[in-house]
């Protein structure tokens, strides 16, 4: 990924537009640098093979198609483009070669339900990187049943750090002695440092507390598009990203995300990360595989 040698990747913009969960949408600044970096270290840890072609059904305006149609470029392999991620457009990548991609894990439950058929087809695929909402476990256990000699990731970011900030690798999937980090969000990338933070006091919090998750990084985005407030109230002087969302982690290092902070709810002086409610009713036997 190169670029003209007069012109400065800090002043080049891609401008990528994020709602969060205010309903009000802020112009992401995503630069040059961003996304080469991004490009780099959300590659480490898994690699495309000769003959390998990428499936790109993730819509361009989001970071989980424009990041990752990167790769492909990068490393100079194909990628197949396709419109929606409906099951016609998805069987035909795969029949015309494509072996990796990237999807939601609302699109894997629709491919596990469409029969044996659709399983079978989408056994030929070496990777499924996941990620952009909350993977149930029971789905993930399904998953990882049907494709057995298929490769998961999984990963977790945010549009302003041009996509993944950290990932499940395919070999802490398959790890029998630690399988409560199949609900984590796995290691943070190269380069991307991670802190948990107490909102209030704003001092770290050891592992296994929960708090906000900070992050620093070259992937960082120049800030919101004429917005310079916005982008005070989130990026620190010292260039630490309050993501706003409630995670802690674990003696290795393992990132969990739990919660938007402020959709935290909090009674009785406890606090309630509503994805944890979430967990459970998916687990419950007439959640998603009854739909």
């Amino acid at each position: 990924m190169s670029r003209p040698a007069d012109v400065n990747p800090d002043d080049t913009c891609l401008v990528m537009y994020s709602s969060g969960t205010t309903g009000h949408p802020k112009g992401v600044m995503l630069t040059h640098t961003n996304m080469v970096e991004h490009t780099v270290n959300a590659h480490d840890g898994w690699e495309f093979e000769p003959g390998d072609k990428s499936m790109v059904a993730m819509p361009l305006f989001h970071v989980g198609g424009s990041s990752y149609v990167l790769f492909g470029i990068h490393d100079g392999i194909p990628s197949i483009m396709t419109r929606e991620p409906d099951g016609a457009s998805l069987a035909g990548a795969i029949l015309g070669g494509a072996n990796r991609t990237f999807l939601v894990p609302a699109v894997l439950a629709q491919v596990l339900q469409a029969g044996p058929d659709a399983v079978k087809l989408f056994g030929a695929l070496k990777t499924y990187t996941y990620g952009a909402s909350p993977m149930p476990l029971p789905l993930l256990r399904a998953a990882m049943e049907a494709w057995p000699d298929t490769d998961f990731i999984q990963v977790y970011g945010l549009t302003e750090v041009a996509g993944v900030a950290t990932h499940l690798l395919p070999e802490a999937h398959r790890d029998a002695e630690h399988p409560e980090r199949l609900v984590s969000a796995g290691l943070p990338l190269p380069g991307m440092e991670l802190r948990i933070v107490d909102p209030a006091t704003l001092e770290d919090l050891p592992a296994g507390e929960h708090g906000e998750i900070w992050l620093r990084t070259k992937q960082l985005m120049k800030g919101f598009l004429g917005k310079p407030e916005e982008t005070a109230k989130v990026v620190t002087a010292d260039g630490w990203f309050r993501t706003g969302d409630m995670g802690k982690v674990d003696a290795e290092g393992y990132l969990f995300v739990e919660d938007r902070l402020k959709d935290m709810i909090i009674s009785g002086g406890e606090n309630i990360y509503s994805p944890e409610i979430e967990r459970v009713l998916a687990e419950h036997p007439r959640s998603w595989r009854s739909r």
